[in-house]
């Protein structure tokens, strides 16, 4: 009976000093829990949070890295989580700003670490970058579910279909261990498609409004006032999507490869 008494008293202080663990840690989180949690501080744009539900050695890759080489061969474009992201052509991936936030891996581009993790968060959060996630599926600490993504340059062109694909996620204590984006290939085609066509007819529409003499009367408000915005507004921004698409109305000589299966 004393035995018994001073553990309890024992189990006591610890609980109040907070010592003992609350019921549910996050090493006891369902897997789909921690995918559904990512999802929310992901679309939050609360990098913080992001980091957070990662691992410290934790990783994000790509699988399936598609990519387009400039014409000199310095630098490269790559298809991430539906946006664009650019960076010299070496084997570290040197991006903007002078820091290498990912590595080439084979058919893969990787991220390893919060520091990198960080990075691939808030560059894409600077694209806007939003992501439905629908059909989350578990299979012991491995987690799979489909994502519609919508990014900046392609989300402000009417017409536009999302980029989508499958996200497998691997959790353990809570934390996210690895996470592989896999791209439907097709999605990016038809998206690209899309973004020609909108350009073709902007042209079109800019060719006419050239011609048609100036008037005073203002768009309604909301309204949009011809076709020839979405080409107007790809044309200033010469970044990401709409360097690309451009790139192919043009005509200007352009590679791409696809890596993986």
């Amino acid at each position: 009976m004393l035995l018994l008494a001073l553990a309890t008293a024992l189990w006591l202080a610890l609980l109040l000093a907070g010592g003992v663990p609350e019921p549910v840690q996050a090493q006891e989180l369902d897997p789909v829990a921690v995918a559904r949690s990512f999802s929310v501080a992901w679309n939050a744009h609360d990098v913080d949070a992001v980091v957070a539900h990662f691992a410290p050695d934790g990783v994000v890759r790509e699988a399936r890295l598609v990519w387009e080489m400039a014409n000199d061969g310095s630098t490269a474009t790559y298809v991430v989580y539906g946006g664009h992201l650019t960076g010299a052509h070496d084997a570290y991936g040197t991006g903007a700003h002078g820091s290498p936030p990912f590595t080439l891996e084979g058919g893969a581009v990787v991220w390893c670490g919060s520091g990198r993790i960080r990075a691939w968060a808030q560059r894409l959060f600077a694209l806007r970058h939003r992501a439905e996630a629908d059909g989350y599926t578990a299979d012991a600490e491995r987690v799979t579910w489909r994502y519609r993504a919508r990014v900046d340059h392609y989300q402000l062109i009417s017409g536009v279909p999302a980029a989508e694909g499958t996200a497998a996620m691997t959790a353990r204590g809570g934390r996210i261990t690895e996470l592989v984006l896999i791209p439907a290939v097709e999605s990016l085609q038809v998206r690209e498609a899309a973004v020609r066509a909108a350009l073709s007819r902007g042209a079109a529409a800019a060719r006419t409004a050239a011609t048609e003499p100036v008037t005073s009367r203002p768009p309604a408000r909301g309204v949009r006032a011809t076709a020839a915005d979405d080409y107007w507004q790809l044309a200033a921004a010469g970044l990401g999507a709409a360097a690309w698409a451009l790139s192919t109305v043009r005509g200007r000589a352009r590679r791409a490869r696809r890596l993986g299966g």
